[in-house]
């Protein structure tokens, strides 16, 4: 089995600035377009305190029940 590979996401946030951009400038602009709203929710979802709480929540239920 082949290891995971990082998203391409969590890969680009720690490149610089001028890296990022160097990057995304291999790709049309509506290409770029198409994936600002995806990356603006994962942002979000990112940042979202509730949501975590429920994940964590989840997986010890799971891990407990387990």
């Amino acid at each position: 089995m082949l290891p995971a590979l990082p998203s391409m996401a969590a890969s680009m946030a720690h490149l610089p600035a001028d890296v990022q951009s160097l990057v995304l400038s291999y790709l049309r602009a509506a290409e770029i377009l198409n994936a600002a709203p995806t990356a603006k929710a994962f942002a979000l979802a990112r940042d979202d305190a509730m949501l975590w709480e429920s994940v964590v929540s989840a997986a010890a239920r799971a891990a407990v029940a387990a």
